[in-house]
């Protein structure tokens, strides 16, 4: 609870220009009918629910940070933030059922960046998500093809480019849109 006063006050009051929601779980199953209902609460309530509890916590410092740099163009200088989703959540290109549970709430983030972008634009602030590809991570494994440097470069070319045009579309490296 006094993470976003904490922040506040740290920076005298300037809100917070970049919020990057990064936080996801894998329950795997190879379809739907093997996926449990504590398994898809669970993706849910880590790729959803957690990513709205964030945002919502701190959406009050992004305001204040659009509001004070009025005069720059909505993006990272001036406030933004920023959704992890997975390309395996885009409807249009779904051709497997395997992890289900995982699928599904990141389509359900999807949907929640868009929701968020309309209400935020309003205000200034710039959201949409992006895909960072198979990373080299815990989720990922070795054998994934994005070496986590790697994945910080193409994420940091998406936070210094992204403009007001981007607002709830997601984005993956060379700032291409995917389809949702």
């Amino acid at each position: 609870s006094t993470g976003s006063s904490g922040i506040n006050a740290e920076y005298g009051g300037k809100g917070l220009n970049l919020l990057v929601n990064n936080a996801a779980v894998l329950m795997k199953s190879e379809n739907p009918t093997s996926t449990s209902t504590e398994d898809m609460l669970k993706n849910f309530d880590v790729n959803v629910v957690g990513t709205h509890r964030v945002t919502n916590k701190f959406a009050p410092l992004l305001f204040t940070a659009a509001e004070q740099n009025s005069n720059v163009e909505m993006g990272c200088n001036r406030a933004f933030c920023l959704n992890i989703s997975s390309a395996v959540g885009s409807i249009a290109n779904t051709t497997s059922a395997w992890n289900p549970a995982y699928r599904v709430s990141k389509a359900a983030l999807n949907m929640l960046t868009k929701c968020i972008a309309i209400e935020f634009r309003e205000k200034g602030v710039l959201c949409c998500s992006v895909h960072p590809g198979w990373v080299q991570t815990e989720m990922g494994g070795p054998n994934a093809l994005i070496s986590t440097s790697g994945c910080v470069d193409d994420l940091m070319e998406v936070i210094t480019k992204a403009t007001a045009e981007h607002a709830g579309v997601m984005l993956r490296n060379k700032m291409e849109v995917m389809p949702y």
